[in-house]
This record gives structure tokens, C-alpha cells and sequence, in this order.
């Protein structure tokens, strides 16, 4: 808050007239009129420019014909002029009575001229105006030459003229029509309340649509008394504050569906005829007004600030003098406000032919002294909505905020154009800050602006004029839908039974909505039933993002988007609504519409909603035929030498009006018409395009009849500052039965492009012309779209426990120029990452990333970041290496190396394979003795060996590896270490036995010739395979049998086994006697073998683990009757004897089966056994059994 709370007025200034008219020209300047320089009522003797930087005057004469007192006047948007629409009769004759005039100032000359283009359709005295984003203004209310009010709207189009809005007529704002409040919503609709109660005793809040013919919806009704010296304003984008009858504030929010209205506090005093101004925060400013109708006994002199954040009203200082009845105030671009006039009237006691400047608190220091105020540059002298450009502060770091106010058009307590809007903005090196426009043309609305940059301390900067383009298609009051009307028989109950493609239609007009309601026909002169229409166009979308149709029919219709079928509504049935959302991108698309109408009432509507706007009626009035702003072939006279508006004509060229040879409508031009010349004519029109922008260039050509084997060339070019940057020569003949459509890009290389079409054709002939028709040029929104920022992967190292900073936007770009920042970033598995924005908060460009890895974290880890350019975005993945700390020593093999490592994590490295050599701790226990055949080195405090095929941990509790190979013929007692030691022997596993030696300690492997004992070995390696001694599953003992000798053998902890030379069918096995052990036998002798797990014959392996463990082989004896019992294995009773001889029976005590011969009556009784084989077959007994 600045130590001066209540701003301060500078010194009276004598003004050359009453300043009752106030607007701010695009060049900062301020036009003033409606007196003469005695301050006496009349406008038709001067008007003043006055120069606020040099506090200069330049008073000129009116030479128009028009008293433009009490008039209505604002920016022509994308212009440096300033239409005024209407005044007052006095030079005819009368006073207080509306003239039709209009005249247009210009800030390049400050002429003021009567308007090229004509004149309104109704006199207006008192009328208020809107600007569109189109560059039309919209003009209504105010009295016409007999003192009525005037009901009906009109429309401006620069170059064209006025059209009536006769769908929009309001009969009770004609019986209240005195300066209408009128304002633009984010929708585009014209919202506005009369300044008195009309025929029905209330204030109704109207929506006016200026699309076709115009259209009028009530939307709700003023909550509070308000007349016409109350002051109204709009202070943001759609939203109002109004001053009740009483003084009253109330805030006004015209973006939804109806109003919202609420009391936001109340002034000390009534204050009628006060003036209301939107100051460079975005907060109001009061002053003037007083509470006893126009007397200065009521004055209230006191500067009065509203703030719309809080509601909150804080009183200044005093003006010297009463603004009351005929007084303005208007914002300045340095951010002080202009106070003058007063007067002029029967009612007033004094004319106030002076001015005040007011400088608000937020130009001051705490101290009270003037603050000194930031520095812009760069900012373009026009721009357009959603565009992103660049601009430099002197020190950008403390700019704050940028705000964007809309210059004042004030009169009659009542400011035409004013809002704030505040801009989004990212800081960027250099002290350039990037600043982006809101997307929605009717917030920041096409006309003059001015560029506030605020500091830290709330002091805003002088504000560069801004001139917002025009962007949207114009309201051109002709339909873009080409509706084909049909009759069809009265037994139609489908779409499906209409031949819409080779039928003839009945009636072709344009419409520009899909809105039929009622048993009327839809057309003058159609069948009220059994018709059909198909309606073809075009609809243009102004951002990006989801939309949705809204389609209702009585009876059957269809809608296609893109030659895409949407919603099927098709059938006989009342009227019924289906819906369908679409993600549309920005720019045109196609549309086509079906309906038929079988009997009875009828019903065709279509509304849609997307991005910025509310449920509306789609409208199809400026999608098409317009040359971007600057015209079309709809308007204008026809005949020879006559060109539409806004474009220039050579040669015999002029406009037809035929619609068998129009495109649409019934309107086109003839290049070479009235004459037997081919070629030598043209038309061209300049229009404003953007550097580097692609634009769509797209027209009908067709030639006169009669003449269509003339083979007819039309020359077509884009010609920009610099030279063409398109030319095209199409060839014909055109005929006139079928007009061709042509499409054409190019790419803008300046701010202005004419487009120039040429007939080129050779020769000559009665009544030939080229008709030319539906020519526009849209931006290519594909082409110009935003493009993704492009992100490079990144990589980085650092050390363990050490931060590291990356620069990631360095090798980043962006294919239109934006500023990039770092959205977001996702945390890698082993550390974490913060963008740090390097000390610049509000400056994205220099952000970077730092990465910390997790304690003790050494190897590679990753993460992702997200780069925005403000709209789009790319991922890019950064890789960083984390190094452990400490040294890394190099293997010198020629030397023997005592070496002492460091605290952090030290390497030794060896160029060879571990394999080739033996680690393990030294003698003195404090290092690691590495050694091979060559030599050997000895690490203290070393972490890693680093050989060529692996990394060897020398943290662990089991740090050591040695190789010893077996030496042939010699018994070798070897001693191993606490890693993992191998002993190799030359030859194969088979050969050789192991198991454990005599003291329990070691390992004992032996063959024929010899034996050796290994202590604390993990593994012997033989030439076959490698056998791992420690219990974990492998072989820890392998005994073979020694045929002829019994032997019982113990086993090991590990994996024993004891090989057998013979097939295993040749054997029987079985649990030993007392269970613990596994007994092997066959006629020659038995072994006992205990804790073996493997039994291993020539042919197969045997698990002793398993729970069925056994095999037992047993030969009938045929002279004996047998009790033969079999283990939990598989066990065979073998019989001499073909299986047909022998039966099967259970036991009598359930629990063995009886064999018996039925020709010996031999019988044998079998326990526990799984199979009898026969000399023909093995039975399996549980199947005989079955």
C-alpha cells in the first residue's frame, strides 16, 4: 500500500470546449467535442485533440455538415478512426432530435469526414454503441428526427455500411431509448438494459444477437431502481458495476445464461450524473455527481475508489470542480485519469469549459512522493486474441503483473469500451517476459488497449497502446447455408426413401440458423407438409476442445459434421432432441443437415455449445464470403466499373447480380463483363495478415454462358510487401452450369497481403466474362497451430552422496519461439529431484533440475521431466551416473604393487578374467593378497576388484577366491579361503570319487592312482562338469560300488551319491532292517548305504528321497508256495508262464492279492507288489484286480 492513499489532483486546466464527448485515440491522444469554445450546446463548430505528453491542444473546425453533440462515438477496431454515429438536429432546423449522420475521425490526419459508406437507416440522438470482435459495431437506442424512440438495431461494417437488425426490435427500449447500457459478454452476445423503465414498468436485461437478421432475448430484469443519469461500467471481461438510482453499487455478471446481480456497498451520497472509470488496476474510480438532480448544492467533489476484489470503498482527495451533467473522465496510458466538462444544458448553472488530472494512490511511494515507475518496451503496436509475444522490462524480475485496459469512450455517465483484463506471463532471460492474450476475442475485444507492467512495490509502468485485431468472421446478414428444399409424397416415413443426391430441388435459398418451428412452411410459397430440405455449409471453430450439438427435429433429420453422420434423429415422431460432443479442432469444418416433414407441426432446430461459451443457436452468418474482415460480393451496386466494398477494380470489370451465374445468393463479379475483350481486367483487395502465418485461400470461377469452350485463364496472387508469395494461373473452360472450387495456401512473409485476381485469357468474343464468387482467406489452423516444444534426452554424472545440477532446457527448443519451462518431473528409483528456478521466480528460462542420489547410491539411475511452451508439451528422460568416491588403481603386471586405499569406495582394476586369478586376505589379515602365475599385489582398504569380466565385492564376510589345479600323481593337502575356492582336475567326473575326509573337516576325492584332501573348497571342477561342495543341492559325495565287498556307507550333509557299474534291472533296493538306510542287492551281494540321496546305475538315476523308495525283482519258484513281500517302491514278481494260466484274487485279510496256476493249482501270495510279468505280458495287479 503507497503511503499516499487518496491520490491528488493536479491544477485546473482550461479546456477549448466542454469535453462532453471523451475518447482515447490509438495513438494515446484524447478527442473531445460537443460544444463550441463558449461552451455553448452545438457540435457542428470544432472539435479538440489534445496531446497528453506534451499537454498540447490542436482545436479544429467541423467541416461535416453534423452537430455531433450528444452522439455516440468509439474506435472503428483494427483502425486508427473513430466512428460517430448520430447528433443533433440543430443544423436542420431543431434540437434535442436525431440526425442519420455519420462521420468518421481520423487519428493519422484528425480529420473528421462524413463517412464513405453512408449513412444510418434511422436518425439517432442519444444512441449507445458496442464494438465486435469482428470490427463491426452494433448501434442502438436514441431518438430519431421526431423526438421517438428507436427500436431497432443496426450493424456496422467497415467498408460496406449499415444494416438494419430488424429481428432484434425492442419496442420497449424505443419508449426508453436514452444511452442505453450496452456491453459485450465472453459469449458475444450484446447485453443491455434500458436507462428507465419501458411499455411493461420494468428494466429488462435484453441479449442481443447480431448474427442475420439480429434476434432478441429477455435474460432477466434490473433488481434495483436505475435511471438515465445513473453511470454504468464494465470493470472485467462480463462484468458490471452500476449505480442504483440511490447510490447504490451493484455488481453485474453478464457471462451465464441470466444476470447475476449483488449489492456490493453503497456510496455516502446519492451521486447522479457521476462518472465511473476503470483505472490501470482494474479498480473504479468515482467522481464527480450530485445528490439533488443537476445542482451543484448536491456536488459531491470527492474521488471515491471501488475495489472489486473486496468490495471495499475508499474515499481521495477533492477535485476543484462539480463534474456533473455533461462531464467525462477517461482513463490516460500513463495510468492518470482526465477529468473535464460539465454544462452545456438548460438545467446547468455552469459551463466548465476545464479539466483536472488525477493521479491515483498507486503512483506514489509510502513517503507521499511520486514512485519511480518500471520500464516496457517491445510491445506491438497490434496483436490478436490468444496471441503470445515478447516484451522487455528494465528489470523484469520485479514485474508483478501485467494488466490490459480497454481505452474509454465516455459521455453522459457512461464509458462504451472500458474493461481490465489480466495477462498471463512468464519471465524469460534478458529481462523479456513472454505474455500471452486470452484466447476468447470477446474478452479482450477488437479496438484500442492499454499495456500496464506493475512492480512488486503496485506501481504500474506508462502503458503502450495496443491496437487487439479484428479476428472473428464478419456478421454479414447473409445466410452460409445452402438449404435445397424437395417435395417428397405424402407416404415418406424416412430419409432412407429420398434421392437427396439426384433429386431437383424444389427451392434453393441461404439461411444462417436451423430454427423452423410451427405449421407454417418453412419458406414463402413451400408446402407446409411433406417436404424435405438438405442444408450444406460450413462452420467455423474458434478453439480448440470438446463441442456440443444440440439436435431436435419433428419429423426425421440427421446431422453430418465433416461427412461424418453425428446424430441419426431419423422417423416419424414429435419433436425430439438427441445430442452428440465432438472434439472439434480450431478452424473450418463442413456440415450438412437432412430433414423431412412428414404432416402436422413441424421442428428443425440446432444449438450447440464449446471452449468460452455457453448453450446458443448455432448461427451460420460470416463463416463464409468474407475475405478475412474486408468484404464480400454480397454488397455494393452492380454494373459495369462497380466493385464490391473494399476491393479495386481494372479493366472492364464490374458485379452481377444473376443468380443462375452466382456461387450463392444471387450476386458475383464478372472480370472482363461489358466487354468483347478477354483478358486486361482485375480485382484486388489488401487485407492485414500475420508474418509467417499460413492462410487459406479459397474461391468459385465459372464464365458466362454461351461461352464455356473458351478456354478462359484466371491469374491469382498473394502479393506481400517484399514481392509475391503466391501466384497461380488456373486454365479453363469454367462452365457456367457447374462452378469450380478452388483452394490455395500460402504463407504471409508481411502484415499486409493483396489478393489479385487477373483475367490472362487470349483473344476475344462477344459476351465473355470470368465470374468470380464466394472468395475468402482464413488462417490455416493446422498449419498454425502451437507446435509441441521439442525435448532432448540428457545425461549427467556425479559422484556418491553428491547433488548434481542439471541444465536440461539448454538443448531444448521450441519450433515458434516460446518460452520453455520444466511442468513437472518424476522422481527416479534411487534418489530425488526439486526444479529450482535459480533464484528467478517468475522466469521459467533458466529453471533447472537437481538430482540427488540416495545415500551410498552408486550405478545409473533415471527420471523424466515434462517441457511446456505454455500450450504444449514433450517428455524427455535424463540419465545420470552415480560414481562411487574414492581412487582407482590401475594393475601394473610387471610389478608387485602395496597399496592403501582411501575412506570412500577404492577399485583395483585388472585387465585379464577372474578366473585367472586368486584372492584372498594376507597374512597379516589386513589386506587382500591377489595373485596369479606372475606375481602378486596385496590391497589394503580396497572395496573392488574390477576385472574384464566382473566386479568382486572385498566388503563381504566371504572375501577370497583361489584356483588350485590337481597335480597327477601327487597327494595334495589344500587349504582354501572364506570366498569361493576351486580345485580343477584334468578329466571327467566319472573317474573320480569324493566324499569327506577322515577328520570330518575336508573333502576327500580319489581315483585308482591317488588321492588329494581339500579344507574350505566350494567346488571341484572337472573337465565335464562342476560339482559344488557345499551341501546346497550338489554332489557333496560320490562313492562307487566295489563289486564283491559289502560295504555300509554314510553320507554327507549335501547331495551324496553312490554309483553302481550295472543296469539298474539287474538290482533290487529297499529300506534297510532298521529303517535309517537304503539296502542294495542282487545275487552276487548287498550294500548299505546311509544319508545318500542319489543311487546311480548305468541306464537311469534313483531318488532315495522320495517316499516310495524300493525295487524288488523276485523269480516264481515253482515247486514251493510262496509269501512274498515287496517294499514302497515298484517291486515285480516274475512267473515262468503265460499270463492266460494265471488268476488274480485279494488275500483273505484284504491286504495282498493270491496268484494261482489254474492248470497246477500253484499258488503265490504277493505283499506290496505292483506288477507280475509273464512271459507273454506284465499285468499290472491293481488293474487285475479291478
Amino acid at each position: 500500500m503507497t503511503g499516499n492513499t487518496k491520490g491528488s489532483w493536479d491544477d485546473l486546466k482550461a479546456w477549448p470546449l466542454i469535453g462532453l464527448h471523451a475518447i482515447v485515440t490509438q495513438d494515446g491522444k484524447v478527442l473531445t467535442f460537443g460544444t463550441d469554445s463558449r461552451g455553448m450546446q452545438g457540435g457542428q463548430f470544432i472539435y479538440d485533440v489534445y496531446d497528453p505528453v506534451t499537454g498540447t491542444h490542436q482545436t479544429l473546425a467541423n467541416t461535416t455538415p453534423t452537430d455531433i453533440f450528444c452522439s455516440a462515438a468509439i474506435i472503428l477496431p483494427g483502425t486508427d478512426k473513430i466512428l460517430i454515429g448520430g447528433g443533433d438536429r440543430r443544423p436542420l432546423g431543431g434540437t434535442n432530435k436525431g440526425v442519420s449522420d455519420v462521420n468518421e475521425f481520423d487519428s493519422s490526419d484528425l480529420s473528421l469526414e462524413a463517412s464513405a459508406v453512408g449513412d444510418m437507416h434511422f436518425a439517432r440522438w442519444y444512441p449507445s454503441m458496442v464494438s465486435l470482435p469482428t470490427g463491426q459495431i452494433v448501434i442502438l437506442g436514441g431518438t430519431d428526427e421526431n423526438g421517438r424512440g428507436v427500436s431497432t438495431p443496426e450493424i456496422f461494417t467497415p467498408g460496406e455500411g449499415w444494416r438494419k437488425l430488424d429481428g432484434a426490435t425492442d419496442t420497449d427500449l424505443g419508449a426508453a431509448s436514452l444511452y442505453p447500457r450496452a456491453f459485450l459478454n465472453k459469449d458475444g452476445q450484446v447485453i443491455y438494459f434500458a436507462t428507465s423503465k419501458g411499455n411493461d414498468n420494468k428494466i429488462e436485461v435484453m441479449s442481443l444477437d447480431p448474427s442475420g437478421n439480429g434476434s432478441l432475448t429477455e435474460i432477466g430484469t434490473l433488481p434495483f431502481a436505475f435511471s438515465w443519469d445513473a453511470p454504468a461500467i464494465m470493470y472485467e471481461a462480463g462484468k458490471l458495476l452500476v449505480m442504483a438510482s440511490n447510490g447504490d453499487l451493484w455488481t453485474m455478471d453478464i457471462n451465464g445464461p441470466t444476470p447475476v446481480f449483488e449489492k456490493s456497498g453503497a456510496l455516502s451520497q446519492d451521486r447522479n450524473w457521476s462518472d465511473l472509470t476503470v483505472l490501470a488496476d482494474g479498480t473504479v474510480l468515482v467522481n464527480g455527481g450530485t445528490s439533488v438532480g443537476n445542482k451543484e448544492s448536491g456536488a459531491d467533489k470527492t474521488a471515491a475508489i471501488w475495489d472489486p476484489e473486496t468490495g471495499t470503498i475508499t474515499y481521495g482527495a477533492d477535485e476543484d470542480q462539480p463534474r456533473l451533467y455533461h462531464s467525462a473522465t477517461v482513463l490516460l496510458n500513463d495510468g492518470t485519469v482526465l477529468s473535464l466538462g460539465g454544462g452545456a444544458a438548460g438545467s446547468a448553472e455552469n459551463n466548465y469549459l476545464d479539466s483536472q488530472i488525477y493521479r491515483p494512490p498507486y503512483l506514489y511511494n509510502e513517503d507521499g512522493t511520486l514512485a519511480d515507475r518500471p520500464v516496457i518496451s517491445g510491445v506491438p503496436d497490434s496483436l490478436k486474441p490468444g496471441q503470445t509475444f515478447t516484451i522487455t522490462a528494465d528489470n523484469a524480475a520485479d514485474i508483478a503483473k501485467l494488466t490490459f485496459v480497454k481505452s474509454g469512450a465516455a459521455t453522459h455517465s457512461f464509458n462504451m469500451e472500458a474493461r481490465m483484463v489480466k495477462l498471463d506471463f512468464k519471465l524469460g532471460p534478458n529481462n523479456t517476459i513472454e505474455v500471452t492474450l486470452p484466447e476468447n476475442a470477446n474478452e479482450v475485444s477488437a479496438g484500442s488497449w492499454m499495456l500496464f507492467a506493475w512492480n512488486k512495490a503496485g506501481v504500474p509502468s506508462v502503458a503502450p497502446m495496443v491496437s487487439v485485431e479484428p479476428t472473428q468472421p464478419l456478421f454479414d446478414g447473409t445466410g452460409d447455408l445452402r438449404a435445397e428444399f424437395f417435395s417428397i409424397p405424402a407416404n415418406v416415413t424416412s430419409l432412407d426413401q429420398i434421392d437427396f443426391e439426384n433429386a431437383n430441388p424444389a427451392h434453393v435459398e441461404q439461411l444462417d440458423k436451423l430454427d423452423y418451428s410451427g405449421s407454417e412452411a418453412y419458406y414463402t410459397g413451400g408446402p407446409k407438409d411433406d417436404f424435405a430440405m438438405r442444408a450444406t455449409g460450413d462452420f467455423d471453430v474458434a478453439r480448440d476442445g470438446s463441442h456440443t450439438f444440440y439436435f431436435t427435429s419433428d419429423d426425421g433429420a440427421r446431422l453430418y459434421i465433416d461427412g461424418k453422420l453425428v446424430i441419426d434423429n431419423d422417423g416419424m415422431q414429435a419433436p425430439t432432441q438427441k445430442t452428440v460432443t465432438l472434439n472439434l479442432d480450431a478452424g473450418l469444418h463442413k456440415i450438412e443437415v437432412r430433414y423431412f416433414e412428414g404432416g402436422g407441426p413441424g421442428r428443425l432446430d440446432l444449438d450447440w455449445s464449446g471452449p468460452g461459451f455457453n448453450r446458443k443457436q448455432m448461427t451460420f452468418d460470416g463463416a463464409v464470403d468474407n475475405l478475412l474482415l474486408n468484404g464480400s460480393f454480397e454488397m455494393g451496386p452492380s454494373g459495369l466499373n462497380k466493385a464490391p466494398h473494399g476491393w479495386t477494380i481494372e479493366g472492364p470489370t464490374g458485379r452481377h447480380i444473376d443468380p443462375a451465374r452466382a456461387s450463392d445468393g444471387e450476386a458475383s463479379v464478372a472480370l472482363g463483363g461489358w466487354s468483347n475483350q478477354y483478358g486486361g481486367s482485375s480485382i484486388s483487395q489488401t487485407v492485414k495478415t500475420e508474418t509467417g502465418k499460413t492462410y487459406i485461400l479459397t474461391f468459385d470461377v465459372g464464365q458466362a454462358k454461351g461461352l464455356d469452350s473458351v478456354a478462359a485463364k484466371l491469374k491469382i496472387e498473394a502479393l506481400g510487401a517484399g514481392g509475391a508469395d503466391f501466384v497461380q494461373t488456373i486454365s479453363g473452360p469454367f462452365t457456367s452450369a457447374d462452378k469450380k472450387y478452388f483452394t490455395f495456401t500460402f504463407t504471409a512473409t508481411s502484415d499486409s497481403t493483396t489478393i489479385k485476381f487477373s483475367d490472362t485469357t487470349s483473344g476475344s468474343g462477344a459476351n465473355y466474362d470470368i465470374d468470380l464468387d464466394n472468395v475468402r482467406l482464413i488462417p490455416d489452423a493446422e498449419a498454425n497451430a502451437n507446435k509441441a516444444p521439442v525435448a532432448q534426452d540428457d545425461s549427467g554424472s556425479t559422484k556418491m552422496d553428491d547433488a548434481l545440477t542439471l541444465d536440461v532446457l539448454a538443448n531444448d527448443s521450441d519450433p515458434d519461439g516460446d518460452i520453455l519451462s520444466i511442468a513437472s518431473v518424476t522422481n527416479p528409483a534411487n534418489g530425488s529431484v526439486r526444479i529450482d528456478n535459480n533464484g528467478t521466480a517468475n522466469d521459467t528460462s533458466d529453471d533447472k533440475i537437481v538430482y540427488t542420489p540416495n545415500s551410498g547410491f552408486v550405478g545409473e539411475d533415471s527420471f523424466t521431466y515434462v517441457l511446456s511452451d505454455g500450450k504444449k508439451t514433450t517428455t524427455a528422460t535424463v540419465t545420470v551416473t552415480v560414481t562411487a568416491k574414492g581412487i582407482t588403481v590401475q594393475d601394473d603386471p610387471a610389478e608387485t604393487q602395496y597399496l592403501g586405499g582411501t575412506e570412500y569406495k577404492d577399485t583395483f582394476v585388472i585387465n585379464g578374467k577372474s578366473s585367472d586369478y586368486n584372492w584372498a586376505p594376507s597374512d597379516d589379515g589386513e589386506g587382500m593378497l591377489v595373485w596369479n602365475n606372475n606375481g602378486f599385489d596385496i590391497l589394503y582398504d580396497f572395496e573392488a576388484i574390477q576385472f574384464s569380466d566382473k566386479s568382486v565385492d572385498l566388503t563381504g564376510d566371504k572375501v577370497g577366491q583361489i584356483n588350485v589345479t590337481d597335480i597327477a600323481g601327487e597327494e595334495q593337502y589344500v587349504s582354501g579361503t572364506v570366498g569361493t575356492d576351486t580345485f580343477i582336475i584334468n578329466g571327467k567326473s566319472t573317474d573320480y570319487q569324493w566324499g569327506p575326509s577322515d577328520d570330518g573337516q575336508g573333502t576327500m576325492i580319489w581315483n585308482d592312482q591317488g588321492f588329494d584332501i581339500l579344507y574350505d573348497f566350494e567346488t571341484i571342477q572337472f573337465t565335464d562338469k562342476s560339482v559344488k561342495l557345499t551341501g546346497d543341492g550338489s554332489e557333496a559325495m560320490k562313492v562307487k560300488d566295489e563289486a564283491g565287498i559289502e560295504e555300509y556307507i554314510g553320507g554327507t550333509a549335501g547331495n551324496d551319491v553312490f554309483v553302481i557299474d550295472g543296469a539298474s534291472k539287474d538290482y533290487n533296493w529297499a529300506k534297510s532292517d532298521d529303517g535309517a538306510g537304503i539296502l542294495i542287492w542282487n545275487d552276487a551281494g548287498f550294500d548299505i548305504v546311509y544319508d545318500f540321496e542319489i543311487l546311480r546305475f548305468n541306464d537311469t538315476e534313483i531318488d532315495l528321497t522320495a517316499s516310495n523308495v524300493g525295487r524288488t525283482i523276485v523269480t516264481d519258484n515253482p515247486d514251493e508256495l510262496e509269501y512274498v513281500s515287496g517294499t514302497d517302491g515298484k517291486d515285480v514278481f516274475v512267473i515262468d508262464g503265460t499270463s492266460s494260466d494265471w488268476n488274480f484274487a485279494r488275500t483273505e485279510d484284504g491286504n495282498g492279492v493270491a496268484v494261482y496256476n489254474q492248470t497246477t493249482n500253484k499258488v503265490d501270495f504277493l505283499y506290496g507288489f505292483e506288477e507280475v510279468t509273464f512271459n507273454d505280458q506284465t499285468v499290472v495287479i491293481q488293474d487285475e484286480l479291478a
